[in-house]
């Protein structure tokens, strides 16, 4: 397939995988502010003053972007930690969240103090053609209040020491929550129905077998009452 990038002072890497041979992909990366500042409310800010322009695409792919010295994130972060940090992209008039994880080996140390360079890659596929801009974005500010639970989208069960398990944020506050998890097809991979103590691997139904890469749905009643309170896709990837 083919890219096009813009701006060519800036190195400023962009990586689509998972495309057939065939796809036409056209991205233009820029570095100057972006028309578009409407956002979603799961997100609090948008580095709107770099971004890159989709121009022009055949297919879906899984997007991969990083940033380096000249990106100055760390003066974005301000502070916030890069775990915070997604993907936007621009649909209509304003931006939305892309599922999307930061690829801890791509750092140093998984701290804003050392951020200067890194990547970030979506949890699964997109649609190029859903979106006319992507960026660089945080998700909403605040911690999770009492009564309520914070579901990870992603995560990678390498045994790298990061990101290796499934953290449902708050669930300790529910202890008889009923959690289920499926693949694609519907089938039941993995449950715990007497609390979870976020110690999930990606294992299948608990033994060593790992589940593969992909997509999988979760439901939780947080109250064992048949009501399912939350429900949602996360991604494994290694």
């Amino acid at each position: 397939f083919y890219i096009s990038f813009g701006s060519w002072w800036f190195y400023q890497p962009i990586h689509i995988t998972n495309a057939r041979e065939d796809d036409f992909i056209e991205i233009t990366y820029f570095a100057t502010p972006h028309p578009e500042t409407d956002r979603s409310p799961e997100l609090s800010q948008v580095y709107v003053s770099r971004y890159w322009k989709i121009e022009n695409t055949t297919n879906s792919a899984r997007i991969t972007l990083s940033w380096n010295v000249n990106n100055e994130l760390d003066r974005f972060l301000n502070g916030q930690q890069l775990n915070t940090l997604v993907i936007a992209g621009v649909i209509g008039n304003r931006w939305v969240e892309i599922p999307s994880l930061v690829d801890t080996n791509s750092l140093i140390d998984f701290s804003p103090s050392n951020s200067l360079s890194g990547s970030i890659t979506s949890l699964g596929e997109e649609n190029l053609n859903d979106y006319s801009s992507i960026t660089l974005a945080l998700k909403g500010e605040g911690a999770v209040g009492a009564g309520e639970i914070d579901v990870m989208e992603g995560f990678t069960p390498n045994n790298d020491g990061r990101n290796d398990v499934w953290i449902v944020t708050n669930i300790e506050s529910f202890p008889n929550a009923q959690i289920r998890i499926y693949n694609r097809l519907g089938n039941p991979v993995f449950s715990a129905l007497d609390g979870y103590d976020n110690s999930w691997r990606g294992n299948f139904n608990a033994n060593s077998e790992s589940l593969p890469t992909g997509s999988y749905f979760y439901t939780i009643d947080l109250d064992a009452d048949g009501n399912i309170d939350r429900q949602g896709w996360f991604y494994i990837n290694y």
